[in-house]
């Protein structure tokens, strides 16, 4: 590939991409570079000629090593009936430089194929394995079979039904310095796809000159997601010293999209523990990939709700008292050590109870062993007050695993709601 600028990293088309940066200006240039690498094109699905890569370690069909080169099979069974189909296939070799060689291995590993469209176009395409399950639904192919049984007579079935079926859609591909090209999503024809460019158009037009600077906490960029994480440290700051929390609360903006169509563009207002690694999401917007979206439209939004962004640290205020009496319970002595731990294990409990119940497929046993782990993190010698406790269970997002982003969004929102229980359980208690 040609050189990078300095300071930016490496993209690639292998599925297993990934990159993180927390630098504005790096993450800039990759979000820049990403959105001029992806392009889409409309095509109909019977103009899809498929490539079976032939397998070296599958002696049914014979194991070809050639220096330099890959053997393919072309499957192609619109001019032969299907039961000879697989006698009739034409055999062909490819150049190992014409596709990549980390991407040929990648698609035998993964039980993919390589395709071109129509008979014009000459270039090959590999295909991610996040554009099969795509791809079979165009040809009105389903089940996991399919998707998981790798075979020629599984890509002899998927050309035969888009064939069939004749159907419009829009690829979404990748390209790299080398010429080389990867399919990644196949959509309806309706399907608008919107540059990865619009997140900057957001930070860009963001109305949070009150937050003071503005830094990166996160940019993570995978093949199928894009996640930006932007904080406001002057402003967590300010929140300190107004309030006196002797721990900070940092305010944050989220940014979400998916070039794969797997989630739809969205931002959220958010707020971290400075000890934690993740945030708790206080309110969020969403916009549908449709040609009606803008940059300017979410701005808005998000403009519009900063003013519950800046309230948020003020729900924490009533929390500032201790749990314990401190002055007539000596947490020095093993007594007064037990009573303050089941005091703050008491908050603990009813506050898990309250926030994460009625999660659905956020696993009991999981939510109990975090339970644990933050009762864990407490100290019998330790003074506590409601708002330290609180502060505890904003890390609950950090320690969720197995989860789908989903769900976790849901943990993450309802993990922000965590003042009003505290408060609840504190009242409960002076009762």
């Amino acid at each position: 590939m040609k050189a990078q600028e300095k300071g930016t990293k490496q993209l690639s088309l292998e599925d297993g991409f990934k990159v993180s940066t927390s630098d504005m200006d790096e993450m800039r240039g990759l979000i820049k570079d990403i959105s001029a690498r992806t392009e889409t094109v409309d095509i109909n699905g019977s103009h899809i000629n498929i490539y079976s890569l032939r397998a070296d370690s599958c002696p049914k069909f014979g194991a070809h090593k050639v220096p330099g080169k890959a053997v393919t099979e072309r499957l192609s069974l619109s001019d032969v009936n299907a039961i000879n189909a697989y006698n009739n296939r034409s055999m062909g070799l490819l150049k190992i430089d014409e596709i990549g060689e980390g991407l040929l291995k990648e698609a035998r590993e993964n039980g993919m194929f390589l395709i071109s469209i129509g008979d014009a176009d000459k270039k090959k395409y590999s295909v991610s394995s996040y554009a099969l399950q795509t791809l079979l639904q165009r040809a009105g192919i389903g089940g996991e079979t399919a998707l998981r049984c790798a075979s020629p007579i599984r890509d002899m079935f998927l050309e035969e039904g888009l064939c069939y079926r004749q159907e419009n859609m829009k690829m979404l591909f990748r390209k790299d310095d080398e010429g080389h090209v990867k399919a990644f999503s196949f959509f309806s024809p309706t399907y608008q796809h919107i540059p990865q460019t619009i997140l900057l158009e957001i930070i860009d037009g963001l109305d949070d000159k009150a937050f003071g600077e503005k830094s990166l906490y996160d940019c993570t960029i995978t093949q199928a997601y894009t996640d930006i994480s932007i904080e406001y440290p002057e402003a967590a700051e300010a929140y300190a010293k107004k309030f006196g929390f002797k721990e900070k609360l940092i305010p944050g903006i989220s940014l979400h999209t998916s070039d794969l169509g797997i989630c739809s563009l969205s931002a959220q207002l958010t707020f971290r523990a400075e000890n934690s690694k993740e945030p708790a999401v206080i309110k969020e917007f969403r916009m549908k990939h449709s040609k009606n979206n803008d940059a300017a439209k979410l701005v808005g939004q998000i403009n519009d709700e900063f003013d519950s962004l800046k309230r948020y640290p003020s729900k924490f205020c009533g929390l500032n008292e201790e749990i314990l009496d401190y002055k007539t319970t000596d947490i020095a002595t093993e007594d007064g050590g037990e009573k303050n731990l089941d005091a703050a294990f008491g908050v603990i409990s009813q506050a898990f109870k309250a926030l994460y119940a009625n999660i659905e497929n956020f696993p009991a046993e999981q939510q109990k062993n975090i339970e644990g782990m933050v009762k864990d993190e407490l100290l019998s010698d330790t003074k506590y007050t409601y708002f330290n406790l609180a502060m505890k269970i904003l890390s609950v997002p950090e320690r969720v695993t197995a989860l789908s982003r989903a769900r976790m969004n849901y943990v993450r929102t309802e993990t922000a709601k965590i003042p009003e229980a505290i408060l609840k359980i504190k009242k409960a208690h002076a009762a």
